[in-house]
């Protein structure tokens, strides 16, 4: 058997086995072998043990994948974007990480989230061992010859940090605000989820060489995306059921968390309707009785069609993003953004 090429993690790129050869499998392989560790040895490191069990349920890395696809979408080198586009993932983990412990959420993907496996001091420092994980990764993406260049995408990654941690203070305004404005709703996402995406095309872009005109536009694409993924995931606990989507659907009910089917239904709902919307997530008299609550909310989407037009939403803003990559001359790194598009919207989990 032919001795695999062992994985360099210093310099402006890495090197993966020869094994992968798709930029999917070679970010897989690189997140299992790339994590910073410091000084201590594996087993003296206990966050190491807390952050390798985060990052075990890796989903589908479609950030890190998007960024990838980004770089050779402008004719890059995918290769040489590899160390961001594990960064991307660290920062998105180290996300999820602390949006379940400020949730209380008890499952992430199937499994206790990190907080309830190892408590939320843990979590709290894991989440923040991940942020800075992805500061160093993206540093190894330059050497002193690209410093314009990484000052530009620090930029955009810092900038990306912001305002995720902005838009997570922005949602507190709509929990349990039924009556909130589908415009502060967009904000939330546009902050929150967008963003993220935003960032993996725009960093992708930037490290494959592309102009200016081509940042912008993928970066536009990667917005209307990311909104789309939300409003799709939103759509989740009413379309899908616990064991799929890896949480109890009643998640967003029992942290009175209202998301764009619930104001699409309370907007088109009777009086009656938006009382009870109203008690189950605003005055949470239904609290210990999610169930009921769960049953009752899927009966007014079901009435007010709120459903059906989130679906149209996310469908047009899919769209909007397709078209917009159908612009760029063809490459397979576009080919692949779009079958990655298609993940986004078309998914039960």
């Amino acid at each position: 058997m032919q001795e695999q090429e062992s994985l360099s993690i210093t310099g402006s790129s890495a090197t993966l086995s020869s094994n992968a050869q798709d930029p999917g499998l070679r970010l897989r392989e690189a997140m299992d072998q790339m994590l910073p560790i410091g000084d201590l040895s594996p087993s003296a490191n206990p966050l190491l043990h807390v952050t390798n069990y985060a990052l075990a349920s890796k989903g589908k890395l479609l950030r890190g994948r998007m960024l990838l696809e980004a770089c050779r979408a402008v004719a890059g080198d995918a290769e040489k974007a590899l160390c961001a586009a594990v960064a991307m993932e660290y920062l998105h983990v180290g996300t999820l990480v602390h949006d379940d412990m400020i949730d209380r959420d008890d499952l992430r993907r199937g499994r206790p989230a990190v907080w309830r496996q190892y408590g939320s001091d843990m979590a709290l420092l894991d989440g923040d061992f991940l942020y800075f994980a992805a500061f160093q990764m993206l540093a190894r993406s330059f050497d002193a010859d690209n410093a314009r260049l990484a000052a530009r995408v620090f930029e955009v990654f810092s900038t990306t940090c912001m305002d995720l941690c902005l838009g997570q203070a922005l949602e507190e305004r709509l929990t349990g605000n039924c009556a909130a404005r589908y415009e502060e709703y967009l904000e939330v996402v546009r902050l929150k989820t967008a963003r993220l995406f935003r960032a993996a095309l725009e960093i992708g872009a930037l490290l494959g060489g592309g102009t200016e005109e081509q940042v912008e536009l993928l970066g536009t694409c990667a917005e209307q995306l990311g909104i789309a993924f939300q409003i799709s995931d939103d759509l989740l606990p009413f379309t899908s059921d616990s064991a799929t989507i890896g949480k109890p659907v009643t998640s967003d009910i029992k942290n009175h968390r209202v998301t764009a089917p619930i104001l699409a239904a309370f907007a088109e709902a009777s009086e009656t309707d938006q009382q009870m919307l109203r008690a189950i997530f605003a005055e949470g008299r239904f609290d210990e009785r999610l169930e009921e609550a769960y049953q009752a909310t899927r009966a007014i989407l079901n009435r007010t069609q709120a459903l059906e037009s989130m679906e149209r939403e996310a469908t047009n803003r899919y769209q909007q993003a397709i078209n917009l990559l159908h612009s760029i001359p063809y490459s397979e790194g576009c080919e692949q953004l779009v079958a990655l598009a298609n993940q986004l919207v078309q998914r039960n989990r």
